[in-house]
């Protein structure tokens, strides 16, 4: 993506200048927030665990580690709201002047705020309880963290359920015990 940046900008620009420092710095904190949390992950990990994944429990949020993750997301967060409104400044003042490129980047900024607002979802500690995050490592050998409501009743009435005259539901675990009531709720 930082290549597409310095092809869609001119090189001698002042704000591709910036652009690009914010990018290298954020680069390097999100390089040691991801080395906190692999850390993280191999020390909480159980080592007769099937799966290479945990869940993040509330006792875990309490530890020093946790808070190290939480200050380095910290710097994330404001290293990227600096490089995104950098970002916004090339598109709102058209430095852009391919038609092409100019949709990417749009594109790839859109992509850009998205992942911030995912690493605010995960680490905001006010909504910890209404959701479920879990650390894993996959096959490659990279970590992710991934997170999701508990309950997606809400969600699902205002974007399914209340659009819809009627929708057919299968699944294997609609009913619980010899009820339907959770799925309900």
């Amino acid at each position: 993506q930082v290549g597409m940046l310095r092809a869609a900008v001119t090189e001698g620009s002042e704000t591709m200048k910036i652009s690009r420092a914010l990018n290298n710095q954020l680069i390097s904190r999100i390089e040691i927030f991801f080395g906190l949390i692999g850390i993280f992950f191999e020390r909480y990990l159980q080592p007769n665990q099937y799966q290479a994944q945990i869940n993040l429990r509330p006792s875990l949020y309490q530890t020093a580690e946790w808070e190290k993750i939480t200050q380095a997301s910290v710097s994330v967060k404001e290293h990227g709201t600096h490089l995104i409104h950098q970002l916004r400044a090339i598109e709102e003042n058209n430095y852009i002047n391919n038609d092409k490129l100019r949709k990417e980047f749009k594109s790839m900024l859109l992509e850009i705020e998205q992942k911030f607002m995912d690493l605010n979802t995960i680490m905001n500690k006010e909504t910890l309880g209404q959701r479920i995050s879990w650390i894993y490592k996959t096959l490659e050998g990279n970590i992710s963290v991934k997170s999701a409501p508990y309950n997606i009743g809400e969600k699902l009435k205002n974007l399914l359920f209340d659009k819809k005259r009627s929708c057919i539901l299968t699944s294997a675990t609609l009913r619980t015990d010899p009820s339907f009531n959770f799925f309900r709720e």
